[in-house]
């Protein structure tokens, strides 16, 4: 492997500028290696992106860092940005819908005993299913047990604690986040659920892409440069060509991006079988603000929506960002299914809002809106079905090519910070 081999300073594409790029990038560069981050889009952190308009500050992407995400807050602290964090007040605020009724979710033991959400027997398999998970996994740390890997979640529940439960309790809290009970292995679900319990919420007070905004000043960063081709170079190297034309060579490669969007990129590297069959669920979701207040909620259907996923409320302050004083603001969430067909539609933001006032009858006209925000996230999760994590196990990972990216470790920021890390590792760094 030439240079890789002797352990001297090497040039090193990265592609992808998000979470899991930059992290890898700058390990790279603080021992002395020379990577180079290639980005397609306009701007820096992937699906940490926040949109700044008229005094709002947009989290369009991931909305908060739990306090169980220890590699984010490590970087945090080494970039000088840990006191930004600004811990998110979420106590009272989750809420279910039946019908348009409010119901408070319960937030004690006691409450939950006596909430008619789900039935008795139910509620007493959920405590002891709950149990015998923190004693299977006693540490917060997302990391998945495998011999749940097998199973999808949804039948998981279904089996371990009742249909009501998976419909009512697990379904809103996952499909918002990730996408459908039905599609993810059961290892992830218990991974999340074991290190939620007592976990407390933070967003950045410049927003979640401020992060990488900061690491990124310090790299040779390229955004707006798709790349077009991978090319393993024949003797040593790799050939990067780009949109635009340009071929450079490498010493090494980093592919930080959507695995969907660089398998069939990627020439002369013996990639596995099962990749092709990675997928990303999509996500639309519309922001609007209005003059005035609204309370903070944050709404999930109790029967389970083919349309809406979450409504979140409330005044100025936070709410997947900042609301300026004098707005208040709302966020919906298509469900993952629905997504597929709202992407592309150009009514889509009215679509998803009329569903969304049938859920909330407090939530205000569209048309009332002093700023609208559709967004669209063509791959916003990778969809972790059952086998995922026992497939991740045997891939081989070598230089001069390495892959980075949340798919690999978890669905969420923690995950792909973790990924570059194990990316920059196959460098031969500490």
């Amino acid at each position: 492997m030439g240079a890789l081999a002797d352990g001297c300073s090497v040039k090193i594409a990265v592609v992808g500028a998000g979470p899991a790029g930059l992290t890898a990038a700058r390990i790279l560069a603080a021992n002395a290696h020379r990577p180079v981050v290639f980005e397609a889009s306009d701007w820096i952190g992937g699906r940490t992106r926040t949109i700044r308009r008229d005094g709002h500050a947009v989290d369009v992407g991931a909305g908060w860092l739990a306090s169980f995400y220890t590699e984010t807050f490590r970087l945090l602290a080494a970039v000088g940005l840990d006191e930004s964090l600004d811990q998110l007040d979420l106590a009272g605020a989750s809420c279910l819908s039946d019908h348009g009724e409010i119901i408070d979710v319960p937030a004690t033991a006691s409450e939950a005993i006596s909430t008619q959400i789900i039935p008795l027997a139910e509620k007493l398999r959920l405590v002891a299913w709950a149990a015998a998970l923190l004693i299977r996994q006693p540490q917060a740390n997302l990391k998945p047990d495998l011999r749940f890997d097998k199973i999808d979640a949804d039948s998981h529940i279904t089996r371990a604690v009742g249909p009501k439960a998976a419909e009512r309790v697990f379904t809103p809290m996952v499909s918002a986040v990730f996408s459908d009970l039905s599609e993810l292995s059961a290892a992830l679900l218990r991974s999340w659920v074991r290190a939620g319990v007592g976990a407390r919420f933070y967003a950045l007070e410049g927003g979640m892409d401020s992060l990488w905004t900061r690491i990124a000043e310090d790299l040779d960063v390229r955004t707006d440069t798709p790349v077009r081709n991978i090319a393993m170079g024949r003797g040593s190297g790799i050939d990067i060509s780009t949109d635009s034309g340009s071929s450079e060579r490498f010493d090494a490669c980093v592919v930080a991006a959507p695995i969907t969007r660089v398998r069939s990129i990627i020439e002369g590297a013996d990639l596995p079988h099962w990749l092709d069959d990675m997928r990303y669920a999509p996500h639309f979701r519309v922001y609007a603000a209005i003059e005035g207040t609204l309370e903070r909620a944050d709404i999930h259907p109790l029967e389970s929506d083919e349309h809406v996923a979450t409504v979140s409320r409330g005044p100025a302050g936070r709410l997947w960002g900042v609301i300026p004083e004098g707005h208040s603001a709302a966020l919906v969430g298509s469900s993952g299914s629905w997504s597929h067909d709202l992407i592309d539609a150009s009514d889509a933001a009215e679509q998803l809002w009329g569903r969304a006032r049938e859920i909330d009858r407090g939530l205000f006209e569209l048309s009332d809106a002093v700023l609208v925000e559709s967004i669209r996230w063509d791959e916003a999760v990778p969809v972790m079905a059952p086998g995922h994590f026992a497939r991740v196990k045997t891939l081989e990972q070598r230089p001069p090519l390495v892959f980075a990216g949340d798919w690999l470790v978890q669905p969420c920021i923690e995950g792909a910070v973790r990924s570059g890390i194990g990316a920059a590792k196959h460098f031969g760094l500490a």
